[in-house]
């Protein structure tokens, strides 16, 4: 019987901590997001349009990296503070929807 493969997601939009518990141990593996606070003080000097677009850019490759981690699971559970959870879901679809079991905390 194959084991099923279990994964926790603590997630902001600053950066996400997947947990899986392996052998007695938890590994976790913490993904950041490229926008930073600087990046925006930066980009808001030059112009808003710019830093919307900079950042749109940099969180799709943030969530892709955590969809990239989910593929590897079969089951999922997203929890956190702010509404990342939502845009995780929105921007990987297809990733989350083809998991028998994943869960976002509201």
């Amino acid at each position: 019987m194959k084991k099923t493969r279990l994964l926790g997601i603590w997630m902001d939009n600053a950066s996400a901590h997947a947990m899986t518990y392996v052998n007695g141990t938890i590994i976790s593996e913490t993904i950041g997001s490229a926008f930073s606070s600087q990046d925006r003080e930066e980009t808001l000097n030059r112009s808003e349009n710019i830093m919307h677009n900079k950042e749109q850019q940099q969180q799709g490759s943030y969530y892709k990296r955590i969809g990239d981690v989910i593929k590897n699971y079969q089951k999922v559970v997203v929890f956190g503070p702010t509404n990342a959870k939502s845009e995780l879901a929105n921007v990987q679809a297809t990733v989350l929807l083809s998991r028998p079991e994943y869960y976002s905390q509201p």
